[in-house]
């Protein structure tokens, strides 16, 4: 698999008021585990084509099953199961 260095790259759900070291960056859910706020690091450890959904979860009620890491969203990425 090829390597991308898309790390400049930025995801903003809820704005740029964050409290925490993570700014606002979403949390990265892969297949229900959390993954973390490293947008490069999730591209490049899965591969796109295994990709089957991808939900932008934004509000408390959606979110607070992750806990504080969530503040600024969850992007949740399910994989293809073959």
């Amino acid at each position: 698999m090829p390597v991308h260095t898309e790390a400049n790259a930025r995801f903003m759900i809820r704005g740029d008021n964050g409290t925490k070291g993570n700014g606002n960056s979403p949390l990265f859910v892969v297949d229900g585990r959390p993954s973390g706020h490293d947008y490069a690091a999730i591209y490049n450890s899965i591969s796109m084509s295994d990709v089957k959904s991808v939900k932008v979860l934004k509000g408390p009620s959606q979110t607070n099953v992750y806990g504080s890491d969530a503040t600024g969203g969850v992007i949740a990425i399910t994989l293809r199961r073959d």
